[in-house]
């Protein structure tokens, strides 16, 4: 008898030069070296900026952070029309946000503590408008990891702030 369980993405975690470990759907570190040469299936590579070594049977990421990294391919490619690269950077195994690069020429830092898609409706409206359709090519960066707003940098200019007003709570006034 033959069981056979379907996998979406091969996650591995990337520690230090050419050094990348399996991640199973529990967020523990498994040494599959023949899961590298598999490529029938997307790979993702979580890469530690801090590249602190790491040991197989090591406990790195939740199975939430692994869910939302695994759909965040699909999400962008067919709501915002942007592919990401197979490499995402996280600034050490405790911090709980993501940098990745784009196909547009722009990077990218997210949270999964923020939904996704008010994440990729706060990108379109710094796309479509807080960035001038003449300077859509010079973006070079957007933060997203603060729910509602947005800090972008186009080539050659400081970063900037812009506001996402279709999640931002309306204001309050007290009267006493």
């Amino acid at each position: 008898s033959i069981s056979i369980l379907e996998r979406g993405n091969f996650l591995f975690w990337c520690s230090e030069e050419e050094s990348c470990l399996l991640v199973n759907e529990e967020g523990v570190l498994q040494d599959r070296p023949e899961a590298l040469e598999e490529y029938r299936a997307p790979h993702i590579y979580l890469v530690d900026e801090m590249r602190k070594p790491v040991v197989t049977g090591e406990y790195v990421v939740t199975a939430q952070f692994l869910s939302f990294v695994s759909g965040l391919s699909q999400a962008f490619s067919e709501q915002a029309d942007i592919l990401i690269q197979e490499k995402m950077f996280l600034p050490s195994k405790y911090a709980d946000e993501l940098r990745i690069e784009t196909d547009k020429n722009f990077s990218l830092r997210i949270t999964p503590d923020i939904p996704i898609e008010q994440t990729l409706n706060t990108l379109r409206i710094v796309r479509e408008k807080a960035i001038p359709k003449d300077r859509s090519a010079d973006l070079v960066a957007v933060d997203l990891r603060i729910s509602g707003k947005a800090f972008y940098q186009l080539r050659n200019e400081a970063p900037q702030e812009a506001v996402d007003t279709l999640n931002q709570e309306p204001a309050t006034s007290s009267q006493e």
